[in-house]
């Protein structure tokens, strides 16, 4: 980690460009719930978990198209680590569709599809905070 840069200026660096539009698309989520209200809360937390993870798209690209990101990694792993967050992302809406085929907005169903919407913004998180020179989970 370079030693002119703070560990709160990192962070800042690593989590705001998610966290604003994260929040943004909360925040008008919470909004269209006033106007749509079919399936509840449960509802509103199945298409907040959809929201998210298309989401995860955009910061995947945003991430690996870093000049640090791809400086840090070269090319071929850099265009790697971007393949395996889309796929990851992939994986998370295909589960969430599987989810949502019969009776999408009962039980639990809705906090899953917030969860599985969730986990596709970790690894690009990951890969940024590493080649930006923060040790996560000391890896």
């Amino acid at each position: 980690m370079p030693t002119d840069v703070s560990l709160e200026a990192m962070l800042l660096t690593i989590v705001a460009p998610v966290a604003l539009p994260l929040g943004f698309v909360l925040v008008a989520s919470v909004l269209e719930h006033f106007v749509e209200t079919e399936g509840g809360w449960r509802g509103r937390l199945v298409r907040i978990g959809w929201d998210v993870a298309v989401f995860s798209f955009g910061v995947t690209s945003g991430v690996f198209a870093d000049s640090q990101v791809a400086a840090f990694y070269g090319t071929r792993d850099a265009v790697s680590g971007a393949i395996g967050c889309i796929f990851g992302s992939f994986l998370a809406v295909a589960l969430m569709l599987l989810l949502r085929r019969q009776n999408p907005y009962t039980g639990f169903k809705g906090l899953m599809a917030l969860v599985l919407g969730a986990l596709p913004l970790a690894p690009p998180l990951y890969f940024h905070a590493h080649a930006l020179g923060m040790k996560v989970f000391g890896f």
